[in-house]
């Protein structure tokens, strides 16, 4: 029998960028701050025992005031979420907005924030998060933020 795997990697470059001034063109230049160098990593990692799972898009829209529940999904094991850029599902209005992501509010408990095309993977959820609607999310201002989700459940 199959084992399921995840194969992932991440690279991060803190840059400083400087503003075109009369002759000069706008310039990005890579910190030399030591600890803001060498943000990458990669992994190989077993996620399940076998090779049954469903995958499953549950992507919706953070409301442009207060809190958004994400779609009820019991148990999943892998969960990946996207700020698509855009205010709806029909991606023709773009938003500049971040989105913040908390477990049980995110308006007090944000953790993750979210920029415009940015995502993040994120498994290994604890007891307190067996089911996708303990995620909340928040914008941040007037506009609604559709918010891409694909998840995985055993």
């Amino acid at each position: 029998m199959a084992t399921t795997r995840i194969k992932t990697g991440n690279s991060t470059q803190v840059y400083h960028r400087h503003a075109a001034s009369n002759d000069a063109p706008l310039a990005d230049v890579a910190t030399n701050e030591s600890g803001g160098q060498g943000l990458g990593s990669s992994a190989d990692f077993q996620l399940d025992s076998d090779d049954d799972q469903t995958w499953t898009d549950e992507s919706s829209v953070a409301a442009a005031s207060g809190e958004t529940q994400m779609e009820a999904l019991g148990s999943p094991i892998l969960v990946w979420i996207k700020h698509s850029g855009f205010t709806s599902s029909a991606k023709t209005t773009a938003t500049t907005n971040t989105v913040q992501i908390g477990i049980g509010g995110a308006a007090a408990n944000g953790f993750i924030t979210l920029f415009p095309n940015e995502s993040i993977m994120i498994h290994g959820l604890g007891t307190n998060v067996d089911n996708l609607n303990d995620l909340d999310m928040i914008t941040s201002s007037s506009d609604a933020v559709y918010v891409e989700v694909k998840a995985m459940v055993d």
